[in-house]
């Protein structure tokens, strides 16, 4: 035959099913169009030299990005090669043999890639350009402009190279459907019925156990590092339970459903669950899937949000004033050396707000309020399986009432205490290196934000116990067991008022001549907004590439199923079922596809949110009431775009059933 013929066959398949190629094309159009702003990222030259710690967090999105783009790609595009196979199977009987589909195929294959190269590379400079901007804007940098912003061939090139690999694994695996099977298998595989499935107790048990599991490691995991470690298993699990109850479970609360004469023999739902039911096997995989997508997008962007909000709370825990001088010599010599470089910048300019603050930094292990030294090796190894490393700053009373304007008193056997991630406030006692002392509690926020491990905070009521903790508790050196004295720490604090540029040259120069380490709130808030920024940036790319992927499978699946029910409807109408019964099924079946995922990702982030926000304690975000809100404010908005698509799609799903 002809190639000619061939490749007007192809291009007429590709009109015929315009309502599937549309939505697919553009939809890969967008996803690669990300694809296309996080590579440019990763070369821009503005971005390289100023905001080089950038280029970890794209890396991390361009990795989960890509996955995610290219599984949903290849799932998307099997709903449409699914429903082609009828008519590649009518061709067959009218004398095409299986080499002249392949051709058509891979003819479609062609402008697939065609179109959605063009498509995604224009796109994608043009909003990234946009997207750039906003990004900076994300960070503070206000210096940024669309000139920094060049198109880059090279990452079209690398746009066009990774579509041209993922259609052409599509088409690979759809050729090698076509050669398995023979023309009347093609011709009836796309209306092909589904057996009414058959629940598995064993497979139901397994997933009640891997979700139960996850949600145990969840809910009981309370330390930070802990965290780290365990969110990935604890996903892991909830997501293999997920598919598992899904496949299982679901059939059995249908069957159930069934076998209540009081539920099941109402005219609504007879039709409702006979027909979700007998469609089960299908619908588990993808309702399950969506449920994994829903409750990604809620995590991510609901972690990303609060790290976002909390950065000016955090930029002012972590630099209580303009700037901060700490020196590195002997305990001495940092005193006097700060003492004498305050002398020396009030001589350049107006300071505010001094302070020289001195305290010890160190750690131990705590275990029923007990805190023992790092260096007792006998009392670590009996309780190395309830103990808990953590970070430990000491520092007089006095010191405390200066820093922040208190009046604090303490006995000689009593200390003030704050944890930022343990409780502490129900501790009456503690027992500091076999001492025990009576307790003050007093707020968290003597513990910098910048901290993201436990840390246990004591103000000692003179020097001289405070000199006892220090030389007790020495610091932890490496893996070869090496400890070594703990130091005292003397950083001096202070507001600069009039001449800062003299004030910031002269520390410029001392820093590059001595041991001492500037920090500046502006360089800090700079850091942060970076970091951060970054962060939100990517969560929100990753979380429209999943909504993306949520919206594809929502709505090929109402396409699809809607011509497979057509006919089932067409004898409802024949037989004499009303209107309106006809459209009640329609509207609980669709309520069951679209409700259910989002009401199981709700339940999923509500367990997994008590390890999460342990761990957002890597970043020192304490405050409970931003995470809440936080997650609470992004569910609203993702239920709200989630309604918006289940009216859209459902209105697709009954103009099929009810063509004709």
């Amino acid at each position: 035959m002809k190639t000619s013929i061939l490749n007007k066959l192809a291009f007429r398949s590709i009109s015929s099913h315009k309502k599937l190629y549309f939505p697919f094309l553009l939809a890969v159009s967008l996803l690669f169009s990300l694809e296309y702003i996080l590579l440019s990222l990763m070369q821009n030259e503005y971005v390289l030299e100023f905001h080089p710690d950038l280029k970890i967090f794209v890396g991390m999105g361009i990795f989960f990005s890509t996955l995610l783009m290219v599984i949903i790609s290849l799932y998307t595009s099997n709903f449409i090669q699914k429903n082609q196979t009828k008519e590649f199977g009518l061709y067959t009987v009218l004398g095409l043999e299986k080499k002249h589909i392949l051709w058509i195929t891979f003819i479609q294959m062609l402008f697939n890639w065609a179109v959605t190269s063009v498509f995604s590379v224009v796109i994608g400079y043009l909003s990234g350009n946009l997207m750039f901007v906003g990004l900076n804007r994300l960070m503070k940098d206000t210096g940024a402009d669309l000139m920094d912003y060049p198109f880059q061939i090279q990452t079209a090139l690398g746009i066009v190279a990774l579509l041209f690999v993922t259609f052409l694994v599509s088409f690979i695996f759809h050729s090698f459907k076509i050669n398995r099977l023979n023309p009347t298998e093609l011709f009836v595989s796309a209306h092909k019925g589904q057996r009414e499935p058959k629940g598995n107790w064993l497979v139901a048990l397994l997933g009640l156990g891997t979700l139960g599991s996850g949600y145990y490691i969840a809910l009981t995991t309370n330390d930070v590092l802990g965290s780290l470690l365990n969110i990935f298993t604890a996903i892991f699990l909830i997501v293999i339970g997920t598919y598992l109850l899904f496949l299982s479970l679901s059939i059995f609360i249908l069957k159930a459903l069934q076998k209540n004469k009081r539920i099941y023999y109402k005219k609504n739902n007879f039709l409702s669950i006979s027909g979700m039911l007998h469609r089960m096997n299908n619908n588990a995989v993808s309702l399950a899937s969506i449920a994994i997508l829903c409750s990604g997008i809620i995590l991510v962007l609901g972690l990303t949000t609060t790290l976002y909000r909390v950065m000016e709370t955090q930029i002012s825990s972590s630099m209580p004033t303009d700037y901060s001088v700490q020196a590195f010599y002997s305990d001495e010599e940092n005193e006097e050396y700060l003492t004498n470089l305050e002398k020396e910048l009030s001589k350049r300019g107006q300071l505010e707000e001094v302070y020289l603050h001195s305290n010890v930094e160190t750690n131990g292990e705590f275990v029923d309020q007990k805190l023992i030294p790092l260096t007792a090796e006998s009392s670590v190894n009996e309780t190395l399986n309830t103990s808990q490393t953590v970070v430990l700053i000491g520092e007089t009373v006095d010191t405390y009432n200066e820093r922040h304007d208190e009046t604090l008193t303490l006995s000689l056997n009593e200390v003030a205490i704050s944890s930022n991630l343990l409780n502490v406030e129900k501790f009456s006692t503690i027992e500091i290196n076999g001492k025990e002392h009576q307790t003050k509690i007093v707020p968290d926020d003597v513990i910098p934000a910048n901290y993201g491990v436990e840390v246990i905070y004591l103000a000692f009521p003179d020097e001289k116990q405070l000199e006892e903790f220090r030389v007790a508790f020495e610091n932890y050196m490496g893996p070869d067991g090496d400890f070594a004295p703990t130091s005292y720490k003397h950083v001096l604090n202070f507001n600069v008022s009039g001449n800062e540029a003299e004030i910031q040259k002269y520390l410029n120069e001392r820093q590059e001549q001595d041991s001492i380490v500037v920090n500046t709130i502006e360089e800090t808030r700079q850091n942060l907004y970076t970091l951060y920024g970054g962060l939100l940036f990517i969560g929100m790319i990753v979380s429209i590439v999943l909504i993306v992927g949520i919206i594809l499978m929502l709505y090929f699946k109402q396409i699809t199923e809607g011509h497979q029910d057509r006919e089932n409807y067409r004898i409802m109408k024949q037989v004499g079922l009303e209107k309106s019964m006809i459209e009640k099924t329609i509207q609980s079946q669709i309520v069951w596809v679209f409700g259910l995922p989002l009401a199981v990702a709700i339940l999923h982030n509500l367990f997994i949110s008590k390890i999460v926000y342990t761990l957002v304690g890597l970043f020192g975000v304490r405050d409970l009431s931003i995470f809440g809100t936080s997650y609470f404010g992004v569910l609203v908005v993702f239920a709200l775009v989630y309604w918006i698509f289940y009216k859209l799609t459902s209105r697709t799903y009954y103009n099929i059933v009810n063509e004709g």
